[in-house]
């Protein structure tokens, strides 16, 4: 349930809790450093019946449309999502043994700007996150008002990912690895594979 009229406030506790048993989503980029460091992405694709194209004034799917391509399952027209994901079973390979991320300066922008959400249509519910209460106190500084982000360094973050490639939250279905070499490509041309790889995904 959206809380648009109420204040959240946050500060992090390095409770480390963000850092385990999660699909971390990455940019193309951050997956091509994430497979330079040793470690497997998944390919997620999500299939949405797509009849008619949605009015100008229909946002949510609108912001749909932009991150996906079309595709066909017999005659039923069909919008594709690609997500590129870490899929972090236990402890990330980058959080330390005091709970500290070794990757701070390059940790992907999920990380970046959580608790907050990366689809600009998934409303902040601190029941949600796995920080703990403490995280939330009313005394602690400001994160979100009316709904929207007034933490400077989020929202300046976010408005700079304002068309992401993946979301926040990963959905379950179709997945298949990427190898390092099919990921060396062009921003482009590794969208173009990700793409097909959905393709493949969806029908199978």
């Amino acid at each position: 349930m959206p809380l648009s009229g109420v204040d959240i406030h946050f500060e992090c506790t390095r409770c480390g809790n963000c850092c385990r048993n999660s699909r971390l989503a990455l940019t193309i980029a951050e997956a091509e450093t994430w497979l330079d460091d040793g470690h497997d992405v998944q390919v997620l694709c999500e299939a949405t019946p797509w009849l008619t194209d949605p009015a100008h004034a229909d946002a949510i799917a609108q912001h749909r449309l932009r991150r996906s391509f079309s595709a066909a399952s017999g005659e039923l027209p069909l919008r594709i999502v690609v997500i590129l994901a870490a899929n972090l079973v236990g402890a990330c390979p980058n959080l330390g043994p005091d709970d500290l991320c070794r990757i701070h300066a390059r940790r992907p922008l999920v990380c970046r700007i959580y608790p907050a959400e990366i689809n600009p249509f998934v409303a902040l519910v601190p029941g949600n996150k796995g920080c703990p209460a403490e995280a939330w106190k009313s005394d602690l500084p400001i994160l979100q008002r009316a709904g929207r982000i007034v933490d400077a360094r989020l929202a300046t973050t976010s408005a700079g990912h304002a068309r992401p490639t993946p979301q926040t939250s990963a959905p379950s279905g179709g997945c298949a690895r990427s190898s390092k070499s099919e990921m060396r490509q062009s921003p482009t041309k590794a969208f173009a594979h990700t793409a097909s790889v959905a393709s493949r995904c969806c029908a199978n």
